[in-house]
């Protein structure tokens, strides 16, 4: 939770393990899960690759990822809210 909270947190978190995709679960009520979600869509690093009406995945904007991002990438258009931060 605190990671999604905290954006220090978060990128330390992903300094940490380098994740490259964001699986998460589209409909999360908590205070913090949208607001993640949202600001996660909204930054450079992430691209939207699939949504169904249960999750989104989020691939990251890396060199491993290209041809996936290529492929399956969703515009964020798609996708409505504005980061708080």
């Amino acid at each position: 939770v605190k990671p999604q909270e905290n954006r220090d947190r978060w990128l330390a978190l992903l300094a940490k393990y380098d994740f490259q995709s964001i699986v998460f679960y589209g409909h999360d009520a908590t205070p913090w899960g949208q607001p993640f979600l949202i600001q996660r869509i909204a930054e450079e690093d992430w691209q939207p690759v699939y949504v169904d009406q249960s999750i989104i995945v989020l691939a990251r904007n890396s060199a491993i990822n290209q041809e996936l991002i290529k492929t399956y990438g969703l515009p964020k258009s798609m996708f409505t809210g504005k980061p708080t931060d």
